[in-house]
Protein backbone atom coordinates (compact mmCIF):
# COMPACT_ATOMS: atom_id res chain seq x y z
CA UNK A 1 0.00 0.00 0.00
CA UNK A 2 1.23 3.46 -0.90
CA UNK A 3 -0.31 6.58 0.61
CA UNK A 4 0.47 9.97 -0.91
CA UNK A 5 -0.47 13.06 1.08
CA UNK A 6 -1.15 16.42 -0.51
CA UNK A 7 -3.13 19.55 0.23
CA UNK A 8 -5.18 19.32 3.42
CA UNK A 9 -4.35 15.61 3.59
CA UNK A 10 -0.92 16.54 4.94
CA UNK A 11 -2.60 17.23 8.26
CA UNK A 12 -2.69 13.43 8.67
CA UNK A 13 0.86 13.66 10.06
CA UNK A 14 -0.47 15.21 13.29
CA UNK A 15 -2.85 12.31 13.98
CA UNK A 16 -2.14 9.38 16.28
CA UNK A 17 -2.60 6.98 13.35
CA UNK A 18 0.23 8.36 11.24
CA UNK A 19 3.22 6.65 12.82
CA UNK A 20 1.63 3.19 13.26
CA UNK A 21 0.32 3.29 9.68
CA UNK A 22 3.71 4.35 8.36
CA UNK A 23 5.09 1.05 9.68
CA UNK A 24 2.70 -0.86 7.40
CA UNK A 25 2.44 1.37 4.33
CA UNK A 26 4.75 3.52 2.26
CA UNK A 27 3.79 7.15 2.81
CA UNK A 28 4.94 10.08 0.73
CA UNK A 29 4.01 13.74 0.97
CA UNK A 30 4.00 16.46 -1.65
CA UNK A 31 6.85 18.77 -0.68
CA UNK A 32 4.87 21.84 -1.73
CA UNK A 33 1.83 20.80 0.30
CA UNK A 34 4.07 20.06 3.29
CA UNK A 35 4.54 23.80 3.60
CA UNK A 36 0.92 23.98 4.80
CA UNK A 37 1.64 22.15 8.05
CA UNK A 38 3.75 23.35 10.98
CA UNK A 39 7.44 22.57 10.48
CA UNK A 40 7.67 20.71 13.80
CA UNK A 41 4.95 18.29 12.63
CA UNK A 42 6.83 17.61 9.41
CA UNK A 43 10.04 17.07 11.38
CA UNK A 44 8.29 14.57 13.69
CA UNK A 45 7.61 12.17 10.81
CA UNK A 46 10.51 12.97 8.45
CA UNK A 47 12.11 9.53 8.97
CA UNK A 48 8.85 7.76 8.12
CA UNK A 49 7.40 9.92 5.33
CA UNK A 50 9.32 10.86 2.19
CA UNK A 51 8.89 14.32 0.71
CA UNK A 52 8.47 14.24 -3.07
CA UNK A 53 8.03 17.03 -5.62
CA UNK A 54 4.47 17.79 -6.84
CA UNK A 55 5.09 16.26 -10.27
CA UNK A 56 5.80 12.88 -8.62
CA UNK A 57 2.04 12.26 -8.21
CA UNK A 58 1.63 11.36 -11.89
CA UNK A 59 4.37 8.72 -11.63
CA UNK A 60 2.89 7.31 -8.42
CA UNK A 61 -0.55 6.94 -9.98
CA UNK A 62 0.90 5.11 -12.98
CA UNK A 63 2.47 2.54 -10.63
CA UNK A 64 -0.85 1.71 -8.91
CA UNK A 65 -3.53 -0.70 -9.98
CA UNK A 66 -6.10 1.12 -7.87
CA UNK A 67 -6.24 4.34 -5.92
CA UNK A 68 -8.58 6.15 -3.59
CA UNK A 69 -8.84 9.92 -3.31
CA UNK A 70 -10.41 11.53 -0.26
Amino acid sequence: VHIHLLGDGCEFVVTDACIPLSRRARITMCSKSAQLIPQEDAERVKDRISMVPPQELARLLKQCDRYVVF
